[in-house]
């Protein structure tokens, strides 16, 4: 559930990444559709989605190095653009691109935050320790999203999503559809708490 590389490599001064094609569509298309068709995407195919979005995450999240040592990866931007769906169904991650692991040799600025704003974990916001829940709280936002088409917080500007995202408390999705499972509802309220433990 990752999309692959295949090579990376340099010809003519330019640097390329061969991957795999996906002969699909990125998730927030299918979230477009439905929004502009009035139709909500049926509550069992979004828990597929996201399940198999786990799977690809779960995946980086325990790679080890050569030395078996964990490289903690962090994907850090899971969001709808970020997934991609092939036509025979298949849901890929794309886009590492500000993924973090402990094998990086810089850190990221003081001050510098890295994602979108619309999905982030009040732990990315804040600076503090970020790991793999990070990406579990950018799941729920996912979730949130896919059920109701529109995340969990709507805002004008950057500095309202951060403070709604580390302050707010979403609307159960209950009582925006009918006939979700409660036990739904309990496992959106925990992926989107503000503490990660």
């Amino acid at each position: 559930n990752i999309c692959q590389i295949y090579k990376l490599g340099h010809a003519d001064d330019v640097y390329y990444m061969a991957m795999e094609y996906i002969d699909g569509f990125v998730l927030n298309h299918l979230i477009k559709q439905a929004i502009q068709s009035g139709v909500l995407i049926p509550y069992e195919y979004c828990c597929a989605v996201v399940m198999d979005v786990c799977t690809g995450l779960e995946h980086a999240h325990r790679l080890k190095n050569a030395e078996q040592q964990p490289l903690n990866i962090v994907h850090r931007d899971i969001s709808p653009p970020n997934i991609m769906i092939s036509l025979d169904g298949h849901v890929k991650i794309v886009d590492f691109g500000v993924a973090k692991a402990v094998t990086q040799l810089h850190l990221t600025k003081t001050g510098v935050v890295k994602g979108k704003y619309a999905y982030m974990s009040p732990e990315q916001i804040t600076g503090t320790q970020v790991d793999h829940r990070a990406d579990m709280y950018g799941m729920g936002v996912l979730l949130y999203e896919l059920l109701t088409g529109a995340p969990p917080f709507r805002a004008k500007r950057p500095q309202e999503y951060l403070w709604l995202h580390c302050t707010a408390q979403p609307d159960p999705v209950s009582r925006k559809l009918d006939g979700v499972p409660p036990a739904l509802d309990a496992l959106l309220l925990r992926m989107l708490s503000k503490e990660p433990a």
